[in-house]
């Protein structure tokens, strides 16, 4: 996956970073990485993306110290390059190259943060590009879950699969009314997942239901939430929330 699928960040400013590191080699640090694309179309949004989704992980800072310290460091290069520009010369232009590489150590101020929860980087990437790159929210959880839920979204999938491909209308029938297969038309399952999205609806009744996207270790699954059980569940319905679910199998 490309810097190109990061949320804010556009196939420009990308070519613009690929470009200077091709030409003139890997950079070496946050800073480094500033300073040279600082007369470039990478804003401040674009690396506030970059920071979240984990572009930077290799460096040493944490990410939460890269989001409270970024601003002021991309200011403190923009405000050296008018100075340049309009002919000042500062203390960090004088001396050998060893001294100005000493004095470009301490010139930017870092916030130091400890990093995040594990759960909040992992939401950032999926804010920022989709899906989750550097692990799972429920990976933790999921011994537990294959305990207590009977079916998954690649079982889902299989089922779907094995109707729709497989089975003409006489053999779709005999299935129904054959109660031995594992799943069957009808059969309450069991799914746990993190809610990552809800789209609330009201009926022409004015009842409300809801549409919720359940994410698995495999996969997603839309849910139909009606109104009774949306009244009884309201308080769980929140993105990134984990919950499980019992549902009718529907072929």
């Amino acid at each position: 996956m490309g810097f190109g699928s990061i949320k804010n960040v556009g196939t420009v400013p990308v070519n613009n970073i690929v470009k200077e590191r091709t030409e003139n080699g890997e950079y070496k640090g946050f800073t480094d990485f500033c300073e040279r694309i600082a007369d470039e179309s990478v804003n401040k949004k674009c690396i506030e993306s970059l920071i979240k989704a984990g572009a930077f992980s290799e460096f040493e800072q944490t990410r939460s110290t890269l989001l409270a310290s970024f601003e002021t460091i991309i200011d403190t290069i923009q405000n050296g390059k008018k100075k340049a520009f309009s002919g000042q010369v500062s203390m960090f232009d004088l001396g050998t190259e060893e001294e100005k590489q000493s004095l470009n150590e301490i010139k930017y101020n870092f916030e130091e943060h400890e990093e995040l929860p594990n759960k909040e980087l992992l939401s950032l990437e999926k804010e920022m590009l989709g899906i989750y790159i550097s692990g799972h929210p429920l990976e933790k959880l999921r011994k537990q879950i294959e305990i207590q839920t009977d079916i998954d979204t690649m079982k889902l999938r299989q089922i779907d699969e094995q109707m729709s491909s497989n089975l003409n209308d006489a053999e779709m029938e005999l299935l129904k009314q054959n109660p031995k297969p594992k799943y069957h038309d009808g059969q309450n399952v069991k799914y746990a997942g993190i809610i990552t999205s809800i789209k609330k609806k009201y009926t022409k009744n004015n009842k409300i239901m809801a549409f919720v996207t359940i994410e698995d270790l495999y996969g997603t699954a839309e849910v139909i939430v009606f109104e009774n059980a949306y009244i009884k569940a309201g308080k769980s319905l929140v993105e990134e929330n984990i919950v499980m679910v019992e549902r009718k199998i529907k072929y």
